[in-house]
């Protein structure tokens, strides 16, 4: 037999043994396994789930040379971190019963549990009552992830407003606009009606200025409108000429050279008229001369956002700042089971009520929904200039940012709300602003009687003096930070506050160095929910394309973290910051809520997996207390 006809005979045996293990097994098996997700979109009470093992050859087979690989395909896993930090607590199989994680098991421990009379299975061909479902080979199980910080309801509202991210030029923009106009019913029907969008970003256009009311004029059919658009960061609004004379016609509308506090009014140079730019509290005003939002449009955003958080894989989200009107509605979709996913919401009160009345505390409230924080406002952005600084800007000369809260108010006002058994987050994004916080929180720790878990967070903490990075550990103070922001942002931060400053700039690798907690989150819809991507951007520092500033090497490479330490930040680290370790902890702990993501690879193993690859897993399947909440339609 020539060697080509013994090769394609051993593959064809191959082939066919393989085949007959299979069968055999089937036919064998004490309890059927049954793939997951299964296509009904339902699960039973109690079921195991498991990770298949390595398939390849085995016996002789194996000692063939050219059939070592022939049918090798790479190993699930089930991550539950529920060990120390360093370990991803790898198990075969998840015995789940009634909502939680009752045992971790072993592929014959499941068997075990589920069997009957494997005599009468066979000839019956009926299943055992018991399930155990096999997830794909290749495949991972990671516990349910958490988005520190994000916006779910503004989440749920981009999903319907006109769509500016990536654009390079106000013209590319109009043009947007009119095929959005173009394209809704609503607006061609409604001239009064309102027009909003997201995400212009004035360092994306040459030149990268702020643009103006009087761009409008430009289209014939927009500039008669109410047009709103909200900066990349939600610092800013651009307004059209018919939504500026609105604003301004208001009776408290600032004169020229009148302060906004928190806030300003971009004017002209010469004439001093308002151009159409409004910053951070300067923004209250068109806000106020919109339309309300209902009830009705609330549950649009609700679900709108509903779909793009669970099918990334969000079990949890910090929702970053509610009012007190959203906050009611979210209780009512809680108890009427239409809040489909768990919701940590932070409250917000008007800049001109900073010590609003609270709403009553809730804790997992219908099991989905914790109001127990409170979101304070420091500064404004790096984009729009707005970030306090300690000294000037490089590209803005003079100007040092806004303070939202006066200096003298910051600490008083965190106090206030300590007082009344608040956890408080404060945005901070320019090192003047973090420095501020910080001292604030400094003064609460040591008059503290160590009784009390503050758990005080800085959101963003983008930019800091470097002696400043120590002290989130020093106080215990939680560093609640998104990296793709760093990977947005890199490319004009060394411009906007040069080399040195940057060098505190997202500080992961440093703050956990000094031992400090580091929550992850997305700041939806400032970023694409998707915590994939902001595993990418964190242990890399690369944009999608795998560029930066600094190279393909990352920017500011040595602030990269690992893969478990991203991993982490997006659900053990999270949970930490939302006083939900234990139960919901961010891990599939013996005891925990069976909240897990079926993902279609193995993003910890970094032999198979590359960092491009991680960037673009795919969720499978989203499980909230052992339900599954969403899952994909290409399984």
């Amino acid at each position: 037999m020539s060697e080509v006809m013994a090769r394609r005979f051993s593959n064809t045996l191959v082939a066919f043994a393989a085949i007959l293990s299979v069968a055999v097994h089937t036919l064998l098996s004490p309890t059927q396994l049954h793939s997951f997700p299964p296509s009904n979109g339902e699960l039973p009470n109690v079921y195991s789930i498991c990770a298949p093992p390595e398939s390849r050859p085995s016996g002789f087979l194996s000692q063939l040379p050219w059939t070592s690989t022939t049918l090798e395909i790479g190993p699930s896993h089930i991550h539950t971190l529920s060990g120390e930090r360093d370990d991803l607590a790898t198990v075969s199989c998840l015995r789940i019963e009634n909502g939680r994680v009752a045992a971790h098991q072993t592929q014959e421990e499941a068997q075990a549990l589920c069997q009957s009379d494997p005599l009468i299975q066979i000839w019956t061909r009926k299943n055992s009552p018991c399930r155990i479902y096999q997830v794909p080979k290749g495949s991972a199980v990671l516990p349910g992830l958490h988005d520190a910080h994000g916006h779910v309801l503004d989440l749920g509202w981009s999903r319907t407003a006109a769509d500016l991210v990536g654009s390079k030029s106000v013209a590319e923009i109009i043009s947007r606009l009119e095929d959005y106009v173009r394209s809704s019913p609503e607006h061609l029907a409604d001239e009064s009606r309102w027009v909003e969008g997201l995400g212009w970003d004035q360092s994306k256009f040459k030149p990268p200025i702020f643009p103006r009311a009087s761009d409008f004029a430009t289209s014939e059919l927009l500039r008669a409108r109410n047009v709103a658009l909200r900066r990349i960061d939600v610092h800013a609004l651009w307004l059209s000429p018919a939504a500026l004379r609105q604003v301004t016609q208001l009776p408290d509308f600032p004169a020229p050279r009148v302060d906004v506090p928190g806030g300003l009014v971009v004017r002209d140079d010469s004439t001093k008229e308002p151009t159409g730019i409004l910053i951070d509290n300067a923004m209250n005003f068109a806000y106020r001369a919109m339309p309300r939002v209902s009830d009705a449009q609330r549950q649009v955003q609700l679900e709108a956002a509903a779909k793009s958080i669970l099918s990334v894989g969000l079990t949890n989200v910090g929702d970053a700042a509610v009012d007190r009107e959203s906050i009611a509605f979210l209780k009512r979709a809680a108890e009427s089971g239409r809040l489909p996913f768990r919701l940590y919401a932070f409250l917000a009160c008007p800049p001109e009520n900073r010590t609003c009345e609270p709403p009553q505390q809730l804790i997992n409230y219908a099991d989905r929904l914790t109001v127990r924080t409170v979101k304070l406002f420091a500064d404004g952005a790096l984009g729009s200039w707005g970030s306090a600084m300690l000294e000037p800007y490089n590209d803005h000369k003079g100007e040092r940012g806004l303070l939202l809260i006066p200096e003298h108010e910051i600490k008083p006002l965190i106090h206030t709300w300590v007082e009344r058994g608040w956890q408080v987050a404060t945005h901070a994004i320019g090192d003047r602003a973090n420095k501020l916080v910080l001292d604030a929180y400094e003064s609460l720790v040591a008059r503290s009687d160590n009784e009390r878990d503050l758990r005080l967070r800085v959101e963003h903490a983008q930019v800091m003096r470097v002696e400043d990075i120590t002290r989130f550990a020093e106080l215990g103070v939680i560093a609640s930070m998104q990296p793709t922001h760093c990977t947005s942002d890199m490319g004009y931060v060394e411009t906007r506050i040069g080399h040195d400053r940057a060098k505190g700039a997202y500080a992961w690798k440093s703050l956990l160095n000094a031992n400090a907690s580091l929550a992850f989150g997305s700041d939806f819809p400032v970023e694409d929910p998707n915590p994939f991507h902001g595993i990418y951007s964190a242990i890399t520092r690369l944009d999608s394309s795998g560029n930066s500033p600094a190279g393909s090497g990352g920017w500011f490479s040595e602030e990269r973290v690992s893969r478990l330490e991203a991993l982490l930040g997006f659900t053990v680290d999270t949970a930490y910051a939302q006083f939900e370790e234990g139960r919901r902890g961010g891990t599939l702990a013996v005891g925990a809520a069976a909240d897990f993501v079926v993902i279609d690879r193995d993003i910890m193993d970094e032999d198979r997996v590359s960092p491009a690859q991680l960037r673009e897993t795919k969720v499978l399947a989203t499980v909230i207390d052992s339900r599954i909440a969403w899952q994909s339609s290409n399984v």
